[in-house]
């Protein structure tokens, strides 16, 4: 189960402020912990896997295509975003932490990576509160929401907003 994630490479790219040339291989680990950490708490987990396997096996029905294509694809990829940033300016090396700068970039400094960072947590906030609020508005289009949640984690529905700052 762990290897089927809601959004592509190709959906970051069409859909996220980040470059053509990215490097795809920095990214993807961002997806699989973000759709592991904010998602799976926003579904609860028997929900989570039950649309996993149905995403995977490519029969959701109208009301869940809606879901992922509308609600969980948006809040996950600015999620991954904001996952990706730090990793993306440093990686861990055989020598420790390195800088990823080379003699055609300039670095951004600390603030300004700190900002986009605050800025990425605050769409995928935004989009989460919108997933929540969805769900909980419509709740009665999807059963396994709300039954049957014997799983580790119960679905969370406190939408969270709190990042700081506001993106303009």
């Amino acid at each position: 189960m762990n290897n089927i994630l809601f959004v592509s490479e190709a959906y970051l790219r069409d859909n996220l402020p980040i470059s053509r040339n990215l490097d795809t291989k920095d990214i993807k680990p961002n997806i699989q912990a973000a759709q592991d950490l904010y998602i799976q708490e926003i579904l609860g987990s028997n929900f989570y896997e039950y649309l996993l396997n149905v995403f995977s096996a490519q029969t959701l029905n109208a009301n869940e295509v809606i879901l992922v294509q509308d609600y969980i694809k948006p809040s996950l990829a600015y999620r991954t975003l904001a996952m990706a940033l730090p990793f993306l300016a440093f990686q861990v090396k055989n020598k420790g932490p390195q800088s990823q700068f080379d003699e055609f970039g300039n670095p951004a400094p600390g603030n300004e990576l700190r900002f986009l960072i605050s800025n990425a947590e605050n769409r995928a906030e935004f989009y989460e509160q919108r997933l929540t609020k969805y769900l909980c508005v419509n709740s009665n289009l999807f059963p396994q929401y709300q039954t049957n949640n014997t799983g580790i984690i119960h679905p969370n529905e406190s939408p969270k907003f709190d990042s700081g700052l506001l993106f303009y």
